[in-house]
């Protein structure tokens, strides 16, 4: 879009005979109106002169009702539901407010199970090929109920080997380093990198193995020092709540199999939550 300058700003002179010296320039980004469209198919019907028989051209296999909706619109939909998780009603006033688009939540439902139909056996190989990999990642992020984290669930699967994910450890750590000013909390951290760095560079000796594991242990003596744990009141039942720190060393001592998994095992990555078969 061209903005001509018309009149000066000194002696307000017309400038538009004015030859131009120089252009600015401002970009605008943005995107253009979205409004539903509609493409009329037409099948021609001819009539035989030998036989007499009538025959029409054939629509295109997408085009299977008098009145029907595209590829482009049922795959923003199913995006919408599948990937961002919007329900049916907000789905639906969504593309009305839009698109003007009505539809039902039944049109959305069929359309959902359209795709899962198509998806199914692609699904079937996935599955198949996920039972007989050697080692899978997986996601360790547990699940709300009751308005509490679960995040044994993942452990359940104990006919498995387990490795945990150390960029998690590390945040964990990182945050007891930096609010609760414990140093254990960031020398572990350094082991943790220190050992990765040895992997990636040449295989790793038994007494580095040995050592690495000595090094873990004593830095979770260190912060256990540091963080008795809370003793039962008489007059209260139940488990008595710790402090975060100790829930962590807690943790990072029951597994501690799990979290130097990739220690023991190249083939485990140091980033990934994993398990082997």
């Amino acid at each position: 879009m061209n903005h001509p300058a018309r009149t000066s700003f000194g002696y307000g002179s017309s400038l538009e005979h004015v030859p131009v010296q120089d252009v600015r320039t401002c970009q605008v980004f943005d995107l253009p109106m979205v409004k539903m469209e509609v493409t009329e198919h037409r099948s021609e019907v001819k009539q035989c002169p030998c036989c007499h028989m009538q025959t029409a051209g054939i629509f295109p296999p997408e085009v299977t009702k008098a009145t029907s909706y595209g590829s482009t619109l049922k795959s923003i939909v199913l995006y919408m539901m599948q990937h961002q998780l919007f329900p049916f009603e907000r789905t639906t006033e969504f593309l009305q407010d839009l698109f003007g688009c009505t539809l039902s939540e039944g049109t959305l439902k069929n359309w959902t199970a359209e795709a899962y139909s198509r998806l199914r056996h692609a699904e079937a190989q996935i599955k198949e090929q996920l039972q007989q990999a050697p080692i899978l990642h997986v996601d360790e992020t547990g699940m709300f109920c009751d308005k509490k984290l679960h995040w044994k669930s993942y452990a359940r699967y104990d006919h498995l080997t387990h490795a945990y994910c150390n960029t998690h450890i590390v945040q964990e750590l990182r945050s007891i380093h930096q609010d609760y000013h414990q140093a254990w909390a960031q020398k572990l951290i350094d082991l943790l990198y220190y050992i990765k760095e040895k992997i990636e560079t040449k295989p790793l000796s038994k007494n580095f193995i040995t050592q690495s594991v000595h090094r873990y242990a004593a830095f979770l003596q260190s912060g256990s020092r540091l963080n008795r744990p809370n003793r039962a009141s008489p007059h209260k039942r139940g488990r008595v709540k710790q402090s975060k720190p100790r829930n962590l060393l807690k943790r990072l001592r029951d597994h501690c199999d799990e979290v130097l998994a990739f220690l023991f095992d190249p083939t485990v990555l140091f980033y990934q939550q994993s398990c082997r078969t």
